[in-house]
Formats: C-alpha cells, sequence, structure tokens
C-alpha cells in the first residue's frame, strides 16, 4: 500500500484531534495507491475502541463507488498503544462463523487495516495489515511524494 504525505499528514492530524480517544474512517485509491481519505466520526468515545457512524460510513463508501476507486483500507488510531492490531480489532475485522465448526469470515476481504499510533507524540508511526485468515499479517506501507 502506498501513501502520499500528504494524507498520511492528514491522518496524523486526524488521530491528534481525536485524541485521547481513538479515531477512525476509510482509505479510497487505486491499484494500491491511496487517493483518498475519508474520516467518519466514531460513535464510541474511547482511548481504546472505535465504531464508525453508520451513515457516515455509507455516506463515505457511496463517495468511494461513485468517484469510481476501490476501498483500500479502513483506519483507525491507538492513542497510547503500538501500531498493531488488538484483540478488539480482530474481532471487528470478522464476521462470526455461521455454521459450527466454520472459521469466521473477514468483513471486507481484500481491504488493509491501517492503525496510526501515536503512543511516541513526536513519531507517529503508521502500518498497514491484511487478514491471513483470522489472524492479521503486516503488509508494506510506503509513504510517497504526493
Amino acid at each position: 500500500m502506498r501513501i502520499p504525505k500528504t494524507i498520511a499528514d492528514a491522518l496524523v492530524a486526524h488521530a491528534r484531534r481525536e485524541a485521547p480517544n481513538e479515531c477512525c474512517g476509510l482509505l479510497a485509491g487505486r491499484d494500491g495507491l491511496v487517493a483518498r481519505q475519508f474520516a467518519i466520526a466514531s460513535d464510541r468515545k474511547s482511548p481504546i475502541r472505535y465504531f464508525m457512524n453508520p451513515k457516515e460510513q455509507v455516506s463515505a463508501l457511496r463517495a468511494i463507488r461513485e468517484s469510481g476507486l476501490d476501498m483500500l483500507a479502513i483506519y483507525h488510531s491507538h492513542p497510547t498503544s503500538d501500531a498493531w492490531p488488538s484483540a478488539h480489532d480482530q474481532e471487528m475485522a470478522l464476521f462470526p462463523a455461521l455454521k459450527p465448526g466454520e472459521p469466521p469470515a473477514p468483513c471486507y476481504p481484500g481491504c488493509a487495516y491501517v492503525i496510526i499510533s501515536l503512543a511516541d507524540s513526536d513519531r507517529p508511526t503508521l502500518r498497514a495489515f491484511e487478514l491471513a485468515g483470522t489472524d492479521f499479517a503486516e503488509v508494506p506501507l510506503e509513504i510517497v511524494n504526493g
């Protein structure tokens, strides 16, 4: 995944504005290059949880579709912890199994998850992850000019 520096800076700014609570939103683009950020209000004001406002999320998804872009990632912040998915992040990324013995299914197949950590406020960290089965695996994230 490639994120233009202007958008990476906007993600960090969003995380800082919402601190001490988590921020959240969507990233859209094509071919792994992020073109737009959609900041979405969290209906759960918490330093360890987020829940996207459903109306804003649907509006963002509609705008992504109408602009011909793809949803590339869901992003959120960790105001005081590292940029690694929590057990709650994993739970929120998966639909429960419909039948006994079946594995849970990804809510957004092929979508990455970007986490912004403000644990070191002087050096925010961004990392990207994708689901590999039911576990997260880190994927390359490159900040590019733009």
